[in-house]
């Protein structure tokens, strides 16, 4: 809101020093020098140098109301001038808290149409014939199920990656991809990690060329395969660590290009870890959210 400028009190007209009006002298003077020569004809030295006194006293005085009636002048002109200006002043104040007013409520209204627009459109992507891709588990193939998972270095284990299409209408799958990390269970900071490392690896996913359709309903799958290195399996055994795995696709449909992320850990105890048990985790769970560049 714009703030009212705040303008000194003008200042009285202060009058100035006694004086004749103006023409009062020099009528005087006039007179006096029409009159003077007809009544007195022959005028001795003193005489004369009196009326000359005279006449140059009511001069001066002529000279002094001219100037001292300019002074009062200027005065009440810039008295009248303050006064207007602070009179336009108020009149500017008050033009600026209208327009304050009316901007606030125009940019209230405007926010109001935009959350309107936001739900409308919320609603008709919701409502809208649409793709929604989700994860739905991962299926170790060649992993050895025992009551406990105990995985060989330099081995490469084969995963079926499921989802399925819950949606009304066909998607178009761009990239997928899943991958495994070794790190502590339900740990937030280790999680937050492999978010991180994931993103990273998500840069280096290409797109498929061409795109294939996924149609509503499944199962549909793809496979993926990890090789665990023996300091990761040293992890496993000796810290209590566990397997991350995290899954991404990136889709399009009718509505954009909408992103689905699935991530889960294997439950872990004793440094032993239940291949029949996971968990999700506290990051990289969203789905069908719009895709980032």
């Amino acid at each position: 809101m714009a703030t009212p400028a705040l303008m000194a009190p003008c200042q009285a007209v202060q009058p100035v020093a006694w004086h004749l009006s103006v023409g009062i002298g020099i009528g005087i003077l006039g007179f006096l020098g029409v009159v003077v020569p007809l009544v007195r004809e022959h005028m001795g030295k003193k005489e004369k140098a009196i009326w000359t006194a005279l006449l140059a006293i009511l001069l001066i005085l002529e000279l002094r109301s001219i100037r001292l009636d300019e002074i009062q002048h200027d005065r009440e002109q810039a008295f009248v001038a303050c006064e207007q200006q602070h009179s336009f002043q108020e009149i500017t104040d008050q033009a600026n808290t209208n327009f304050d007013a009316t901007a606030k409520d125009l940019n209230a209204s405007i926010t109001s149409l935009g959350r309107l627009l936001g739900t409308t459109q919320t609603i008709f992507q919701q409502t809208a014939p649409h793709a929604e891709l989700l994860g739905a588990g991962v299926i170790p193939i060649n992993l050895p199920m025992m009551p406990e998972m105990i995985l060989i270095p330099d081995v490469k284990y084969r995963y079926m990656i499921n989802y399925v299409n819950s949606g009304s209408k066909a998607g178009l799958l761009l990239r997928n991809a899943a991958r495994f990390y070794v790190a502590k269970p339900e740990d937030l900071d280790a999680q937050k990690k492999v978010a991180a490392q994931f993103e990273e690896d998500w840069r280096k996913v290409p797109l498929y060329q061409p795109v294939f359709s996924v149609l509503p309903g499944g199962p549909h799958f793809w496979e993926e395969d990890r090789t665990f290195t023996a300091a990761e399996i040293e992890s496993l055994k000796s810290k209590g660590e566990t397997v991350y795995v995290v899954a991404r696709m990136e889709y399009s449909d009718p509505t954009g290009k909408w992103w689905a992320d699935k991530c889960d850990f294997y439950q872990a105890a004793d440094s032993k870890i239940n291949p029949f048990v996971t968990k999700p985790c506290f990051v990289l769970t969203g789905d069908r959210y719009r895709a980032k560049q």
